[in-house]
């Protein structure tokens, strides 16, 4: 019986550990973005959203972002002056959470794990 439970919590530790690393590569694929009004000197910035790596957000996107009530898009050279940038602060906050997360299944399981080994 202790031999079916302890094979049943590894299984569980992998699935967590393979779930763990699954998610932080689909993180790094569908990073977050935020805008930015280069024209405001950086002080126009707001978070857009996470988007595929290899599509960003374009000049429309982060200009509607940050200027939700314009219903109309400015002019060409204007809008070059919207910019989308990875928001690497909040990958690392979002990739830490996960490894938190994993941390904390892993060290509950093993924990489980060393107590039926006791009986």
């Amino acid at each position: 019986m202790a031999f079916i439970m302890k094979e049943k919590i590894k299984r569980i530790k992998r699935t967590s550990l393979i779930f763990g690393v699954l998610a932080v590569i689909f993180l790094y694929l569908y990073p977050p973005y935020f805008g930015i009004d280069k024209a405001s000197e950086d002080k126009i910035h707001a978070y857009i959203g996470h988007h595929l790596l290899w599509q960003p957000p374009n000049s429309e996107q982060v200009f509607h972002a940050l200027h939700p009530e314009e219903s109309s898009l400015p002019d060409a050279t204007r809008l070059a002056d919207f910019e989308a940038r990875l928001n690497m602060v909040r990958l690392a906050m979002e990739v830490f959470f996960i490894m938190i997360v994993i941390a904390l299944v892993l060290t509950v399981l093993h924990k489980i794990e060393l107590k039926k080994v006791k009986k």
